[in-house]
């Protein structure tokens, strides 16, 4: 299944623009969820650094895995690729083309959560990485180009 830019909008958590009970100190943040849930992790943005157009192996070569290591895997139009957790534990972000789609790859290490979308939204690509927060103990994202949050 081809990730929907629908499923990265509906997935907001802040824009710039007016909420004061912000975690970060800023009253300059408009949110879809009450500020007072989103935590600062005190890791700050881009602490832990985002994955831009990861390299890439072909499975039978990829001699630091082994059958037995979790993978984040998706394919789209008859392309594949496996995301190795312990690799996105490190970056939790990863910035990709896969199939011909730009896609962005999120794992969250404290609940093993993770997820694809398209990273091109409203016609328009973006580019995301970690923000440093938590809403309901999972990372949030920030969009490079925007600077809004995204769960």
């Amino acid at each position: 299944m081809r990730p929907s830019p629908l499923g990265l909008a509906l997935a907001t958590a802040c824009l710039t623009a007016g909420c004061s009970d912000s975690p970060t100190g800023s009253d300059t943040l408009q949110c879809s969820v009450p500020g007072v849930l989103i935590f600062d992790t005190g890791v700050g943005r881009s602490g832990i650094p985002a994955l831009d157009l990861p390299d890439v192996e072909i499975a039978s070569d990829a001699d630091f895995m082994d059958d037995t290591m979790r993978v984040l895997g998706m394919e789209i139009a008859g392309q594949a690729r496996a995301y190795p957790l312990f690799i996105l534990w490190w970056h939790e972000v990863a910035n990709d083309t896969l199939g011909g789609e730009n896609i962005v790859v999120s794992y969250c290490p404290l609940t093993g959560s993770g997820l694809a979308f398209d990273a091109n939204v409203e016609g328009d690509l973006r580019t995301f990485e970690v923000s440093g927060l938590l809403f309901e103990n999972n990372l949030v994202m920030v969009d490079s180009q925007t600077h809004s949050f995204w769960n």
